[in-house]
């Protein structure tokens, strides 16, 4: 599956007041908390 690119990932947000839309693409990148600690 990983090797076919099959696997796709979905994000869920909380957000205070209600989307535009249903659905829609991030544009920008996550990037990683480099001072969270992670246990």
């Amino acid at each position: 599956m990983f090797n076919e690119n099959q696997i796709k990932k979905t994000y869920w947000a909380v957000v205070k007041n209600k989307p535009e839309k249903k659905e829609n693409t991030l544009v920008h990148y996550l990037i990683k908390n480099e001072k969270k600690i992670n246990l």
